[in-house]
């Protein structure tokens, strides 16, 4: 039985990101058809996702475009620059493009230092279509509550406590999750216990939640509100794969695990923040890893499909 390659793996996950994409598109704009993502959607991942994914199926641009002009003001230019060093290259080149659109289109100056000119890379296909954003429901936790708290780290904060079923949540976690700094986190979670939108338990460190019984009357969360799955660390991973991938193509099945290794190194913590285990890249010698990472990126593209969207 001949080995995976790194780029088979890659694609696998790939296609499942595809996929999802689209799902998460569907619970925030009424245009894409497909069954809506009922996890919460994280609106800057996905946005960068789609452009990294763009070659791979044009139509997430054409639904990015048109979000940029009917919900540009609802996303996070500094929480999209802090994300976005971590995603392929394509996607930082596109970010000038669909800056452009929400500075142009979407009427939103504070897109302006980050947009470029449109390139060939991104291009419109189809007829014009008109933005119709939705915010009732479950996928569109953190866009609802931005809404009604304005764009900013509290209404992040929140969405992430709210996803996470009244589970409680370190400083760090929440850093983690929204990738703002921990400082600015502090702040904000010391302000959000003072007005009573969220609970401080004093153990070490000390950790935080959201009682979900007191948002549910106005939310409407239901008996099974929307969850946190960490979609920006999932697309960073697949990302890093797919880069690691292309880099070694022609190159021998050795050298493809080695490089594995160095992505599971960096990326790994996907899994444990996804509520999934991982087999360490010791687990296997040379080049009979990719067997093993084969299995394990298996899982993920799995669950992202049958459970996480």
């Amino acid at each position: 039985m001949s080995l995976p390659t790194l780029d088979s793996i890659s694609s696998t996950l790939r296609r499942s990101l595809v996929d999802a994409a689209w799902a998460q598109w569907s619970a925030i704009e009424a245009w894409p058809n497909g069954k809506p993502a009922r996890s919460v959607v994280d609106p800057e991942a996905l946005v960068l996702a789609s452009l990294w994914l763009e070659p791979e199926e044009p139509r997430l641009w054409r639904v990015a475009r048109l979000w940029a002009r009917g919900g540009a003001r609802y996303l996070s230019v500094q929480r999209i620059k802090n994300l976005a060093r971590h995603y392929p290259h394509g996607a930082q080149q596109r970010l000038g493009a669909f800056a452009w659109e929400c500075l142009h289109s979407g009427k939103d100056a504070r897109w302006r230092a980050l947009a470029t000119a449109h390139t060939t890379a991104v291009r419109e296909r189809g007829p014009e279509l008109e933005p119709s954003p939705l915010f009732r429901r479950p996928g569109a936790l953190l866009l609802r509550l931005r809404i009604g708290l304005g764009v900013g780290i509290k209404a992040d904060v929140l969405a992430y406590l709210l996803g996470s079923a009244g589970a409680r949540r370190t400083l760090r976690d929440m850093a983690e999750a929204t990738g703002y700094f921990r400082r600015a986190v502090d702040r904000a979670v010391s302000e959000l216990v003072a007005a009573g939108f969220v609970t401080a338990v004093p153990t070490s460190p000390a950790t935080y939640f959201a009682p979900v019984e007191r948002w549910d009357a106005l939310l409407e969360l239901g008996e099974s509100p929307p969850f946190w799955w960490h979609w920006d660390q999932i697309y960073r991973f697949a990302g890093a794969l797919d880069a690691a991938a292309v880099e070694t193509l022609a190159s021998s099945p050795f050298l493809q695990a080695s490089r594995a290794r160095d992505v599971l190194e960096e990326y790994g913590q996907v899994f444990h923040l996804n509520s999934m285990s991982v087999r360490p890249a010791s687990s296997a010698p040379g080049e009979a890893y990719l067997a093993v990472l084969a299995e394990d990126v298996g899982e993920l593209a799995k669950r992202i499909g049958e459970n996480w969207v």
